[in-house]
């Protein structure tokens, strides 16, 4: 990503990106159990990072064109940014798009956006503002609704919100407080969780359960617990157990007890049993790559030249070779069931 900005391919966009941090902050404390995904809607990608190539300018991806789409051979380096198909002319859903603006590619070509109140299967059909949004088989191109106006579940808010709040109006994305109305877990703040929500009725966002409180699901319970008929405590290592949740973090259940993963050196039975990274090799965990043919759960297991395929290291094809996905090419890059080479600025 360093090189592509530094070649003007992307640019970065410091205040969006202060912006994601400053709302990440409001939930991280840096503990294991807290420390996972960016998950606010501030840190969409396409707010922090936007294309930097104009029509005509060189591009490798579809993302480097500020309003069009990035002409090139498939599985290629280099391309031209060149204006994104109009209506009626052929257009594919991979490299050939439609002015997201105007229209989507229906059958091969492109067609006009629907207005408000066509019938419609998926939101790119709609015009721009508004939302595929009904029962099942029939829905229909529906506005969204403003922040802050009225709403009932399941209706569309404007991106970045859902209905909830105190009232049931448009609010922002992990705002609820506790007593708040909500449509599911991320209309709560973090740490809360959204009780008695349907297809029908707002529910409620409410504090984690206290150890021994009747429970059905784990997020009633918070992060530190495990739900199992009612809300109990992590355990900590060398406890009893029977899976590896009822385990604090950083714990796995082992032979009904609670123990660390392992370091190099620990015995073990499969690479789940050692720290991530690690496999299990000849019954103890190892930092040595698998070669071909070796065992291996993941692709940071298996040597350079070599991935996870299947359980066992595999050879990576050339470019130009066949692929299904983007670990099975030397390059890292599988389009369209193609090896792409190794691209950069």
């Amino acid at each position: 990503m360093t090189a592509r900005i530094q070649a003007g391919a992307t640019v970065l966009n410091l205040a969006s990106a202060r912006a994601c941090l400053d709302r990440e902050s409001q939930r991280f404390d840096c503990s294991s159990s807290t420390m996972t995904g960016l998950v606010f809607p501030e840190c969409d990608s396409t707010f922090i990072y936007r294309p930097g190539r104009s029509t005509g300018g060189s591009c490798l991806y579809r993302y480097d064109c500020i309003d069009g789409l990035c002409d090139r051979a498939n599985a290629s380096c280099g391309g031209t940014c060149a204006p994104y198909r109009q209506l009626f002319e052929s257009c594919d859903t991979s490299s050939q798009f439609c002015d997201p603006e105007a229209g989507y590619c229906d059958y091969g070509y492109c067609a006009s956006l629907k207005p408000t109140g066509a019938s419609c299967s998926a939101g790119w059909e709609c015009a721009v503002g508004t939302e595929c949004w009904g029962p099942s088989g029939s829905k229909v191109c529906t506005p969204m609704i403003a922040v802050g106006a009225a709403c009932s579940p399941g209706q569309p808010c404007v991106a970045g919100h859902r209905c909830g709040g105190a009232n049931g109006t448009c609010v922002p994305l992990y705002s609820g407080q506790v007593g708040h109305r909500c449509t599911g877990n991320d209309g709560c703040q973090w740490g809360l969780w959204c009780a008695g929500a349907s297809s029908y009725s707002l529910g409620t966002c409410s504090a984690a359960s206290a150890t021994g409180t009747p429970c059905i699901a784990p997020i009633e319970c918070g992060p530190d617990s495990f739900c199992s008929s009612t809300c109990q405590r992590r355990r900590d290592a060398g406890q009893v157990c029977q899976q590896d949740y009822e385990c604090k973090w950083g714990l796995v259940c082992r032979s009904g007890s609670c123990i660390a993963l392992g370091a190099v050196g620990a015995l073990c039975g499969s690479d789940y049993d050692c720290q991530r990274f690690l496999r299990c090799a000849n019954g103890s965990c190892s930092d040595v790559p698998g070669g071909i043919g070796q065992s291996c759960s993941s692709l940071a297991q298996c040597a350079s030249g070599t991935w996870c395929s299947g359980g066992l290291c595999a050879g990576q094809a050339a470019d130009g070779q066949y692929c299904t996905n983007n670990g099975a090419c030397l390059s890292g890059d599988c389009e369209n069931g193609t090896c792409r080479p190794s691209c950069s600025y």
